[in-house]
């Protein structure tokens, strides 16, 4: 039968080999099984400074300068390695999302520009086949008129002359016709009336008469033949009237 002291041996043995401290109240100092290792917790009874420790899945070291080695592998596990691939995967997402982002803002750029150009190119199209329909149709209507025009002279000069009342009737009446038609063909008569401005763009000047009135310098004196313009400010010229200047002496 040991002793007391045998006994006291074997205890302090016990306590040696659990690692426990004569704090611990496990029981092993009074003889009992050390209990203390089978929930250990790094930091307080966990001596496994083993690099090949799996303890980890229940440490709760939160101590940078821990050594106890739990944390050395972390990075070979396949928890870390699957977390790892995921966030290499998002990574390489969003880098391929913004190059394929400035890809297609660079196209959204280059379409806009094309757009623009196509819409200069169709403006300026319209506006040169509208030009040419313009043209056409004035050129047009100077071709009637310059066959109705002459006529108009000729029943004027007519009116000149002394006839009897039913044929001068007659000729005012023709005359009235034609200046009707040419009218609604959109020909106006050029503006040649006396002291009215004389327009090289408008007027042709055959003769000149001296004034000393200095306001009359420039002025249409008299008008040979009318002259006529399609309707509107940039109208074509149909034909210049023909007048007389006064000239200042």
């Amino acid at each position: 039968m040991k002793d007391k002291n045998n006994i006291k041996q074997d205890n302090n043995q016990k306590i040696s080999d659990c690692d426990c401290d004569e704090t611990c109240d496990c029981g092993c100092q009074e003889g009992e099984e050390c209990t203390c290792n089978h929930n250990h917790k790094h930091g307080e009874h966990c001596n496994c400074h083993d690099e090949n420790c799996h303890c980890d899945d229940h440490c709760d070291c939160d101590d940078d300068h821990c050594d106890c080695g739990c944390h050395d592998n972390m990075e070979d596990s396949e928890e870390f390695k699957k977390y790892e691939k995921a966030f290499i995967e998002l990574e390489n997402a969003l880098i391929k999302a913004d190059n394929d982002l400035t890809e297609a803002k660079k196209r959204a750029d280059e379409n806009e520009h094309l757009a623009v150009g196509l819409k200069k190119d169709f403006e300026r199209y319209k506006a040169r086949v509208k030009e040419e329909e313009d043209n056409m149709k004035q050129n047009a209507i100077i071709n009637i008129a310059d066959k109705l025009i002459p006529i108009l002279d000729n029943f004027e000069q007519a009116l000149n002359v002394k006839a009897d009342e039913s044929t001068l009737k007659g000729f005012a009446m023709i005359q009235a016709m034609l200046k009707s038609a040419v009218q609604n063909l959109g020909i106006q008569e050029i503006d040649s009336e006396p002291t009215t401005t004389f327009d090289p763009k408008l007027h042709n000047a055959i003769s000149k008469v001296k004034t000393k009135d200095k306001k009359l310098d420039g002025k249409i004196a008299k008008t040979f033949q009318k002259g006529y313009k399609i309707a509107g400010e940039n109208g074509k010229i149909v034909r210049t009237s023909v007048v007389e200047v006064f000239v200042k002496d």
